[in-house]
């Protein structure tokens, strides 16, 4: 419920973003990140809170982070020119 109440209040604020500016400066799914750092940095969840944290933490948020990525257009990223493109390329040589 914790992870759900934080989604909705994420896509609010960028939606409120979206309708002030034209378009969305940070994305909802970043919004929720630095919204769950902001509760955990003065909130301390208690046990029963637990398995939902951990599942939003790993899982959910693997799988938002790959959509975020998969959102990016190839058109886009070789817009961005040949050295980001060697990097995309080349980064799983230097792990």
């Amino acid at each position: 419920m914790l992870c759900i109440f934080i989604t909705a209040v994420a896509m609010v604020l960028q939606n409120w973003e979206e309708a002030a500016f034209g378009h969305p400066y940070v994305e909802a799914l970043v919004i929720a990140i630095l919204l769950g750092i902001a509760i955990r940095g003065f909130w301390q969840p208690g046990d029963i809170w637990g398995a939902g944290i951990s599942f939003s933490a790993k899982t959910l948020l693997e799988i938002a982070v790959v959509l975020l990525g998969a959102s990016i257009s190839l058109g886009a990223i070789v817009a961005s020119g040949p050295a980001l493109l060697s990097g995309i390329v080349a980064s799983p040589f230097f792990r």
